[in-house]
């Protein structure tokens, strides 16, 4: 993949923050930096987002789906530990 490909940048940025990244402030502000750019690129992509046909497109519904699913579990255990949801 040449560098200007969005999921080669995508990859860059998990590999600088898995092995490059050493505090914990990074933890926060690696997923708001990865969602804005999940969100640029679902804008980019439009209606193709929905082709089932292609790959890039089924690797950003799988992710947008495992992001959701793991926000469900984060407020359960909110829920579970007696603290109130989150607010966005």
């Amino acid at each position: 993949m040449n560098s200007a490909d969005p999921l080669s940048a995508y990859l860059k940025d998990m590999d600088s923050f898995f092995y490059g990244g050493n505090c914990w402030q990074a933890e926060i502000v690696l997923p708001e930096k990865l969602h804005r750019k999940m969100k640029s690129l679902v804008r980019r992509k439009g209606t193709e987002i929905f082709n089932l046909k292609n790959s890039f497109s089924n690797y950003i519904r799988e992710k947008i789906s495992r992001d959701a699913y793991h926000a469900g579990q984060l407020g359960l255990l909110r829920v579970m530990q007696g603290l109130k949801a989150a607010v966005y």
